[in-house]
């Protein structure tokens, strides 16, 4: 028979945690993996139902796990996946234009498929427990120009999103990268004997 409960911890770097059934006798052990479907991750709080298993200590384990009420797909990850499509076709569009130069888009692209990868390397290497990514490490390749892929990463992977000293480092290197841009377009040129033109 299914269950019904509401997670009550949940450490998502190590993509586990627990739940509390309804009637609130017994924590049940719960891993990412007990997800059936492509569900979205859980934050801590949403009620599921379960089957209800034993390991060989005897202790609660929750298999097929559903939403009770499935949640919409995430609003961050749509938002992430617009904002950096969005910065690589105005990239694209200027080097059409001769606003860029011509091959603008394709550094950030390929940096931003690096960034990504190790976005993604690092979760894993979070989850069981092996070698990790030094931030320091992920914030360089965003700053290279990969955060496009960062952004996306960090919602999708649900990696680095949540601590906010790394937020304000990142999104640093965005407001650079954007000022950077926001000046090369706008900014005059001045050549000698000629004065001040506009790109």
């Amino acid at each position: 028979m299914r269950h019904r409960g509401r997670i009550t911890s949940w450490n998502d770097n190590k993509g586990y945690g627990f739940l509390t059934s309804e009637q609130g006798d017994e924590r049940v052990f719960l891993h990412i993996s007990a997800f059936t479907g492509r569900h979205a991750r859980p934050k801590g709080g949403e009620v599921v139902t379960y089957l209800l298993s034993r390991d060989a200590r005897n202790r609660a384990r929750a298999l097929d796990v559903r939403y009770a009420d499935r949640p919409a797909a995430s609003s961050g990850r749509v938002a992430a996946t617009l904002t950096a499509a969005a910065f690589l076709a105005t990239l694209g569009a200027l080097s059409v234009w001769h606003r860029a130069p011509a091959w603008t888009l394709v550094p950030y692209l390929v940096v931003s498929v690096v960034s990504l990868g190790l976005y993604h390397t690092d979760k894993s290497s979070a989850r069981a427990g092996g070698w990790r990514t030094p931030e320091s490490v992920l914030h360089l390749w965003d700053a290279l120009g990969g955060w496009p892929g960062g952004l996306i990463a960090q919602q999708w992977f649900r990696h680095k999103n949540r601590k906010p000293d790394f937020q304000f480092v990142f999104w640093l290197t965005v407001v650079a990268h954007l000022g950077g841009w926001a000046w090369y377009l706008l900014a005059p040129i001045s050549l000698p004997g000629i004065g001040n033109l506009s790109r």
